[in-house]
């Protein structure tokens, strides 16, 4: 049987001063050295105060956000009002440059059904989109010849899905051959970060493991990854502290590292300057690590909320 466990939000920020979008040809390959494309921040540095991500936050639940790679198109999961646990959305919005605010969302289209659909990474093309799906999730894929058409009807990701447990949070990277995740299948009953390896854009994903990511893992809830472009830096949300806030036992940001994508992750560290007595939760971090989105219950823009910090 599924045991639910707690859902994490996202938060973004930025300044408009930062944000000379990533060259593409670059960004779509997870291996690229961080160096081959300029840098527009200290990856050594901490992140800036948290903003609202502009434009996108109302009354209802804003989490899961994921942006394209000129940060001009945002994706994310909508919650309808009043709150339902078992209705979400996905929705996309955009805008002509960075320095604005998002324009007007409208739901992902060939996407959403009658269950829960949340939690959207796509490809740097966007013509691949992986999302969490139903109360007690699966991970799917849904594909579009371009990004003017319509996606495919979402499809269980084959072999990444165990029936016993909970498999969300999909993060793809960017040249698609990994697929980071979050799963309740080991048995502890919170979420571990596991990924999934294939070895072309047409071949199956292998088994789930945590080889790679052993070091992240805790007795507590452990869940949401995200990784940088190049594979060597890699955020996740995790209680492990066990600092109890009004809210009760609360998700914070965490940061691991690595010196070549064939070595494993590092012991993780708490992001210091995004920790808050609500729940943290990362979302999206862009290609060169500058900006990163995080959904998060704090006070400043609604309820659960999307928000945006550069560094």
């Amino acid at each position: 049987m599924k045991r639910l466990t707690a859902c994490l939000a996202v938060t973004f920020g930025c300044s408009a001063d930062k944000r000379d979008a990533p060259d593409a040809s670059i960004a779509g390959h997870a291996d690229a050295p961080i160096d081959a494309v300029p840098l527009r921040c200290d990856l050594t540095g901490p992140f800036g105060t948290p903003v609202p991500v502009p434009g996108i936050n109302t009354t209802a639940e804003e989490n899961g956000a994921w942006l394209s790679v000129d940060e001009l198109r945002i994706y994310f999961t909508l919650g309808p009002v009043p709150l339902n646990p078992d209705m979400r959305d996905l929705y996309v919005a955009s805008r002509t440059t960075t320095s604005e605010a998002f324009g007007t969302a409208m739901q992902v289209p060939g996407v959403n059904s009658a269950l829960r659909d949340q939690q959207p990474s796509l490809s740097p093309d966007e013509l691949t989109l992986f999302l969490s799906r139903g109360s007690t999730t699966d991970i799917y894929v849904a594909s579009r010849p371009d990004t003017q058409s319509p996606f495919s009807t979402p499809v269980a990701v084959s072999g990444i899905n165990d029936t016993q447990s909970y498999d969300d949070s999909p993060w793809i990277s960017a040249d698609g051959l990994v697929l980071y995740l979050a799963s309740t299948r080991s048995g502890n009953f919170n979420y571990e970060p596991y990924m999934a390896t294939r070895a072309s854009l047409s071949a199956p994903f292998g088994p789930p493991t945590t080889a790679m990511l052993t070091a992240l893992s805790s007795p507590a809830n452990d869940s949401q990854p995200i990784v940088r472009g190049d594979g060597l830096e890699l955020f996740f949300a995790s209680n492990r502290d066990q600092i109890m806030y009004p809210e009760g036992y609360t998700n914070d940001i965490y940061r691991s590292t690595r010196s070549s994508v064939t070595e494993p992750f590092g012991a993780p560290t708490r992001v210091t300057e995004l920790a808050a007595p609500t729940n943290e939760g990362p979302t999206w971090i862009s290609q060169d690590g500058c900006v990163l989105v995080f959904a998060s219950s704090r006070t400043g823009a609604g309820s659960y909320d999307l928000w945006m910090t550069s560094r």
